[in-house]
C-alpha cells in the first residue's frame, strides 16, 4: 500500500526521477556521450596500441586507479565521486585504454563491463562525458 500511496502523492514521473530514471534531457545527453565513447572505442584495451606516440600511465598508477574504480562500487551505495575523480585524473583517451587493460589484468573483467554492472545510464554517461573531453 505504501508504494501505491507514493505513486498517488508524487506521481510516477517524480518517483522515476528520484530514482535516477529521468528519461529527459539528462538521459539523452548521457546516451549521446555513451555513443561518442563507443565510436572512439577508447575503453578497448587495444586502443592505445594503435595510436602512435600514445600517452599512457605507469603500471603503478593504472593499478592504483583500477583499485579506486573497483572500490567505488558499494554494497548499498556507490561512491560516484571516487569513481569520477579516477577518470578526471586522466589527460588522454589512450590512458583510459591502458587503464582498461590493467583493470582486466587485475580483476579479470572488462572496465566498461564492470562500470555497466552497477552504474545507471546517467552515471555511466557522466563517466563517458569526462572521458570524451580527454585529449
Amino acid at each position: 500500500m505504501g508504494g501505491l500511496a507514493a505513486v498517488l502523492i508524487f506521481g510516477t514521473k517524480s518517483i522515476l526521477k528520484m530514482l535516477g530514471f529521468d528519461g529527459g534531457k539528462d538521459e539523452a545527453a548521457s546516451m549521446a556521450a555513451l555513443q561518442a565513447a563507443g565510436k572512439e572505442d577508447y575503453f578497448n584495451p587495444n586502443y592505445y596500441k594503435k595510436v602512435n606516440g600514445a600517452k599512457i600511465l605507469t603500471v603503478a598508477a593504472a593499478q592504483m586507479l583500477s583499485k579506486k574504480i573497483y572500490d567505488s562500487k558499494g554494497f548499498f551505495n556507490d561512491d560516484e565521486a571516487q569513481l569520477y575523480s579516477a577518470f578526471q585524473s586522466l589527460t588522454y583517451k589512450t590512458q583510459v585504454s591502458f587503464l582498461a587493460e590493467q583493470f582486466a589484468r587485475i580483476y579479470n573483467k572488462s572496465l566498461y563491463g564492470y562500470l555497466d554492472s552497477f552504474l545507471n545510464v546517467r552515471e555511466l554517461g557522466n563517466v563517458a562525458t569526462i572521458c570524451n573531453k580527454l585529449k
